[in-house]
């Protein structure tokens, strides 16, 4: 079983792109949700707060990203107070927390250099709706990376696939 996080939010009717602005807010959503997770008998190996924002367009993935960085933060933190993390529990969090600001910064970046591929992706995204991801190859890589223990064998397959 994972948890979306972005998903959660909207069920909640609550604006990811309005979440970095006040930490007390962030840390309350953290909570609750560390909250259903205790409920669900759920850890915190099912968030996968970057494929979230990976399954994204560009210009949606650009806005959410910081917020969903900084919900996950408060999400370890709230998840390390009530009980002490494994090792790769902690992590596996703090990665995706990296990748999330890694993937923002590149995205800064890359746009202040006015990349033609940004540039592309942008006017494509400027669309009102959110489509749904269309590469079903690229859609199987994000399920095998979906929260959960992959073994060696699943790695291995999921990174000689997106060298193909």
């Amino acid at each position: 079983m994972s948890l979306s996080i972005r998903h959660w939010l909207i069920e909640r009717h609550i604006e990811i792109s309005q979440l970095g602005v006040n930490s007390a807010q962030v840390s309350g959503i953290a909570f609750r949700i560390a909250q259903e997770m205790e409920l669900l008998s759920i850890g915190p190996f099912a968030i996968s707060s970057l494929t979230e924002v990976l399954e994204l367009p560009l210009q949606v993935a650009w806005q959410v990203a910081p917020g969903i960085s900084q919900l996950t933060v408060g999400l370890l933190r709230i998840l390390s107070r009530k009980k002490s993390l494994k090792r790769n529990e902690g992590t596996w969090l703090t990665f995706q927390i990296a990748y999330l600001n890694a993937l923002t910064g590149i995205l800064v970046q890359e746009s202040q250099l006015r990349r033609p591929w940004v540039n592309r992706a942008e006017v494509l995204g400027n669309q009102d709706e959110e489509l749904p991801l269309n590469n079903h190859q690229l859609s199987a890589l994000l399920k095998t990376l979906r929260p959960g223990r992959l073994s060696d064998s699943q790695a291995e397959q999921a990174l000689s696939s997106v060298a193909d």
